[in-house]
């Protein structure tokens, strides 16, 4: 018994190597960037929608000064989120089909 306890503890006090991984190059293989465009893809169709409801709201709050102005900030800050995706987009698009 005393053997095998012994030897038992004896494996667990030695670590176990691990293996050493290797990075994944980012926008390196089409399918990365596939996906990436896939992903600013949606990422635009949300904040266009977001943007839709935004102005729906607007409308609805013209009577209400603060309301309209922080649904003004937000739509503000959501449209440049958009333009900032927009060109994250085309730029990813033009990197796809220079690989194509």
């Amino acid at each position: 018994r005393s053997i095998k306890a012994h030897e038992q503890m004896a494996q667990q006090a030695q670590p176990k190597e691990k293996k050493e991984r290797r990075p994944k190059p980012k926008s390196a293989n089409g399918k990365s960037l596939e996906k990436q465009v896939r992903a600013c893809e949606r990422e635009i169709e949300a904040l266009e929608q977001k943007l839709a409801g935004l102005d729906g709201q607007i409308e609805a709050s013209a009577t209400d000064y603060h309301a309209l102005t922080q649904l003004l900030e937000d739509k503000t800050q959501a449209e440049e989120t958009l333009s900032a995706r927009m060109d994250e987009w085309e730029a990813l698009s033009l990197q796809l089909e220079e690989q194509v």
